[in-house]
């Protein structure tokens, strides 16, 4: 049987803006971004 693993990031500066950041530097999750990661991982976000 095979395993499937879902992975979602959660929002960005950039998604925030409506910029499509892709792989930019500089962009990091906001607030909402890590309160959306938190729940999922059940860890604390990282600085």
């Amino acid at each position: 049987m095979a395993t499937v693993i879902l992975v979602r990031h959660g929002r960005t500066t950039a998604n925030a803006t409506g910029l499509l950041a892709g792989r930019a530097v500089g962009v990091s999750l906001d607030q909402i971004g890590h309160d959306q990661a938190a729940p999922e991982t059940g860890s604390q976000p990282c600085p």
